[in-house]
């Protein structure tokens, strides 16, 4: 039988009822520490305040969790607004373009 090498939680900042998405679900994930305690938990956010944070660490019961931060300077994104016509555009006939 296979055994579990990690758990992975991607958009972890909806575990806490301060993220940006909160999905009750997402708050039961800390049982599967109770279920699985050597199995290691990797929690992955783009979105979390300080307090985000510390619920992501106290509600996935992380034990020594390292925190890794990097800028969100994306260059290779940018917003752009098209003009299809001479018209004024409204906000619904605009386009968002990313690359």
């Amino acid at each position: 039988m296979a055994k579990l090498k990690r758990f992975v939680v991607d958009e972890a900042h909806c575990v806490s009822e301060f993220g940006a998405d909160f999905r009750k679900a997402y708050a039961r994930l800390g049982e599967l520490r109770d279920r699985f305690p050597d199995v290691p938990f990797t929690a992955v956010t783009g979105t979390a305040t300080d307090k985000t944070k510390s619920d992501i660490k106290v509600l996935l019961k992380l034990k020594k969790p390292m925190e890794f931060c990097t800028n969100s300077h994306r260059p290779n994104l940018y917003l752009a607004e098209e003009v299809e016509s001479k018209t004024c555009l409204t906000n619904s006939q605009r386009k968002l373009v990313v690359e």
